[in-house]
């Protein structure tokens, strides 16, 4: 889905997750953390968008144009399981696995996985490719709320360019800058 706020590009506005700054959402950033490296997107709960310039007490050190705060969801009161499997084109698949522990006296966590393997547009030499794992445990006890969260994840991902119609009639469909081919 996109969002559009009115302003500045998305180099300027300010990323947290859980209030922990993510830096902005360019590919190969330097400057912090993706969304998409931190979080697999099934174990986001909310996503507030605030247009504008941030709050002064964001945590971002890009929060000029406005500010998206993602939250984590927590762990289900009671035990459970999810799973997703999706499948496409270019031999796209997409698998997606939780696993809640369920509440005991105050304590619930759970660890999730998702992997992910499509083929290049042009064919199977230059695959994309990713793994994610998340955990989060919470504690609640009296007037107190306790979560850990971690996050791991591995990338591989092509970074071939689109071509417009006019280089696909000039050029062929399995051209992509690269000569005589190597992709």
């Amino acid at each position: 889905q996109r969002i559009s706020l009115r302003g500045f590009d998305m180099h300027h506005l300010g990323y947290t997750l859980d209030g922990v700054t993510l830096g902005n959402m360019s590919f190969a950033n330097f400057n912090g953390l993706s969304i998409t490296r931190a979080i697999i997107a099934e174990n986001i709960a909310k996503s507030e968008v605030a247009a504008g310039i941030g709050a002064l007490g964001t945590a971002s050190n890009s929060n000029l144009g406005g500010t998206i705060a993602f939250t984590s969801s927590n762990p289900e009161k009671e035990f459970g399981a999810r799973l997703s499997q999706t499948l496409g084109s270019y031999d796209t698949t997409r698998t997606y696995v939780r696993v809640d522990t369920g509440e005991y006296n105050g304590l619930a966590a759970y660890v999730s996985g998702e992997k992910y393997d499509a083929d290049a547009w042009k064919g199977h030499d230059n695959p994309q490719e990713s793994d994610a794992l998340n955990a989060k445990v919470t504690y609640d006890f009296d007037a107190n709320h306790l979560s850990f969260y971690h996050s791991t994840s591995t990338h591989n991902e092509a970074n071939l360019p689109s071509m417009s119609s006019s280089m696909i009639r000039r050029l062929g469909y399995n051209w992509s800058y690269y000569t005589p081919d190597w992709t």
